[in-house]
């Protein structure tokens, strides 16, 4: 997945303060909700006039695109271990839904970019479908994170095939790419709704959850 610069035909320094604008914006989005900010809060955070980042985003629905393209191409861009390619295809598996929920074993709160996540879906819904920026996320940015998702867990079930480690057949690899994505982004949904009703969120339930989505699939995931 492409980082957001490559859509504009910047300099070194535009790029990198879209790049701070974008950081700072979901920052703010996600700590207060995507409609409760407005755009002099965030170049005050930036630490630039409002003036100047209407040059950068002429409005803020165009800013709360590009905020989500960010936020998914640091979720699906995740750094992985080194040793990631030498694992088995269901532990492959296992570490990419562990970093589509933003989740990782060892720091059990991180829960921002799920908490995003519900603020961008309420956000979205309420734009008209011809607006530029609907548009814009739907007819190319959607496409590019859905395939470069469905890509990366596609290669962990080709692998885990072939090494026997998951026990599907070759066929039905893109029927539980949609399956595994759907499953994962059903979990980010409740957990948000939990976080927005205050109540607690118990991270084993949702290892469990992803536990039962790989014993369903494989024959060893520990």
């Amino acid at each position: 997945m492409n980082d957001i610069n490559i859509f504009y035909n910047e300099t070194p320094t535009r790029s990198k303060t879209r790049k701070s604008i974008l950081s700072n914006s979901l920052e703010l989005f996600t700590s207060k909700g995507i409609e409760s900010v407005s755009m002099a809060e965030i170049s005050k955070l930036c630490g630039i006039t409002t003036r100047n980042l209407y040059r950068y985003y002429s409005s803020k629905e165009f800013l709360v695109v590009d905020s989500t393209y960010e936020i998914f191409f640091r979720s699906i861009n995740t750094p992985l271990d080194t040793s990631f390619n030498q694992l088995t295809g269901i532990k492959q598996l296992k570490v990419l839904m562990f970093n589509l929920i933003h989740l990782n074993q060892t720091k059990e709160d991180e829960i921002a970019f799920t908490k995003y996540i519900m603020y961008f879906d309420i956000y979205i819904s309420t734009l008209s479908k011809d607006h530029p920026a609907f548009i814009k996320y739907t007819k190319e940015y959607l496409p590019l994170i859905e395939s470069s998702k469905s890509t990366s867990i596609k290669n962990a079930l080709k692998k885990g095939i072939a090494d026997r480690s998951i026990l599907i057949h070759e066929e039905e690899i893109t029927l539980y790419d949609t399956y595994i994505t759907q499953s994962i982004f059903s979990l980010i949904m409740r957990i948000n709704i939990k976080e927005y009703e205050n109540e607690s969120i118990n991270p084993k339930l949702i290892y469990k959850h992803i536990e039962i989505i790989l014993n369903h699939l494989g024959v060893n995931n520990e």
